[in-house]
């Protein structure tokens, strides 16, 4: 975490505040006249509270992009002359090729009638 740009800290302020929210207001943590909770807030629903939205924030933070530079490749270096391709050319990807469908054999037993 100690790498993370500044947008990626945004980020994770913004849906700790918006997860602390969508958490606290249907559960009665923080009192508001959309919902009355029957029982009272205990000690504990507090920090909970909290630790799920923070959690939830520095997830959500780890799913955000961060742009990289393409390493740069000297023109000499025999990565540069080799290609993207690879010394052996391109790597094949998905199934193997199928080979081209073989005629059936003849049937076998008396064949059509001549004159």
């Amino acid at each position: 975490m100690r790498s993370w740009p500044l947008r990626r800290w945004l980020v994770a302020v913004a849906v700790t505040v918006l997860a602390a929210l969508v958490i606290g207001v249907p559960t009665g943590v923080i009192p508001t006249p959309f919902y009355t909770r029957m029982t009272p807030v205990l000690w504990w629903n507090y920090p909970v509270w909290v630790i799920s939205s923070v959690l939830e924030g520095l997830l959500v933070a780890t799913y955000v992009r961060v742009p990289t530079a393409a390493p740069a490749v000297p023109a000499d270096s025999p990565a540069a002359l080799v290609g993207a391709a690879g010394p052996a050319g391109p790597v094949p990807w998905g199934p193997p090729a199928e080979a081209a469908p073989q005629q059936a054999p003849p049937p076998s037993g008396p064949g059509p009638r001549g004159p």
